[in-house]
C-alpha cells in the first residue's frame, strides 16, 4: 500500500471473517470466557488418545440412544457460529467466484439481523431443553442477579441484552467494518471484467463505476471517452 497508495487493498474474505470472530470474542467478556473454557477443554482432551477415545465412545452411545427413541440428534449448536462457519467454509472454496462470495456475506448479515429480531425465544427454548436433559439448573429469568458493586438486573436482561443481543451487535458491526460497502462494490465492478463464459457478466455501467473509483487516473473527459469506447465494443460484440 505504501508503494502504490492509489490502489485499494482488499484482504482475503475468509481471513477477514476469522478476524471478525476473534474481535467479537475479545470485546465481549461472556463470549471470551466461553471460548477460553473450550480452548482449555480441547487442550486437555487433545493431548490424550485415551481421552479422545472416551469422548468418542460417549458421543456414540448418546447418538445410539437418541436414534432408538426417535430423537432428532442433528446437534446444530450455536446458530451464530453455524452460520459463520458455513460462510467461512464457502469463502475458502478454491472455485468460489467474487459475486457469490459477496452474496454469501450479505446473506449471513441478514440472517444475523433476523436472529437478533426473532431468535431469542427459540434459543432460550433450545438451551432450556439442553439444561433439563443434562441436569443443569436453569436460572429464573425474572429473578434479579445479585452481584456486589454491579447494578442489579434480571437474568433475562443479562442473558438477552448483554449476551445474546450484545454478541450479535458486535458480530454485525465487525462484519460491516471488515466487509465495507466500498470493497463490496469495487469487487462487484471488477467481476464484470471476467472472461468466463465469453464475458457473459460484462456490464458497461459497472466498468464506468470501476473507473470512477480512480479519479486521478480517469478524469471526467476520460470517463466520457471510455463510455464511447465501451459502446463501440458492445456494438462490435453483438
Amino acid at each position: 500500500m505504501n508503494y502504490t497508495p492509489k490502489a485499494y487493498c482488499i484482504h482475503c474474505f475468509a481471513h477477514q471473517l476469522q478476524l471478525a470472530l476473534v474481535a467479537v470474542t475479545k470485546r465481549n467478556d461472556s463470549c471470551g470466557w466461553l471460548f477460553e473454557i473450550l480452548s482449555n477443554l480441547f487442550n486437555v482432551v487433545g493431548v490424550s488418545f485415551k481421552r479422545r477415545e472416551m469422548i468418542r465412545n460417549i458421543q456414540a452411545q448418546e447418538v445410539t440412544q437418541a436414534l432408538e427413541v426417535g430423537e432428532n440428534f442433528s446437534g446444530s449448536g450455536l446458530d451464530q457460529e453455524c452460520y459463520t462457519n458455513d460462510l467461512c467454509i464457502a469463502l475458502q472454496i478454491r472455485e468460489q467466484d467474487i459475486v457469490n462470495a459477496m452474496e454469501l456475506v450479505t446473506f449471513t448479515k441478514s440472517v444475523l439481523q433476523k436472529m437478533r429480531e426473532q431468535g431469542w425465544e427459540t434459543l432460550l427454548y433450545k438451551v432450556t431443553l439442553f439444561c433439563t436433559k443434562h441436569g443443569i439448573d436453569v436460572p429464573t429469568m425474572d429473578a434479579r442477579r445479585s452481584r456486589r458493586f454491579v447494578e442489579k438486573a434480571t437474568n433475562l436482561h443479562h442473558f438477552r441484552v448483554k449476551i445474546f443481543l450484545g454478541v450479535i451487535d458486535l458480530h454485525l458491526q465487525e462484519l460491516d467494518n471488515r466487509f465495507s460497502e466500498r470493497s463490496m462494490e469495487l469487487l462487484a465492478c471488477m467481476s464484470c471484467l471476467s472472461s468466463k463464459d465469453n464475458f457473459s457478466s460484462f456490464d458497461k455501467e459497472k466498468v464506468l463505476k470501476l473507473a470512477s473509483f480512480y479519479p486521478e487516473e480517469f478524469s471526467s473527459f476520460d470517463l466520457m471517452t471510455l463510455e464511447g469506447q465501451l459502446d463501440i465494443f458492445m456494438d462490435y460484440a453483438q
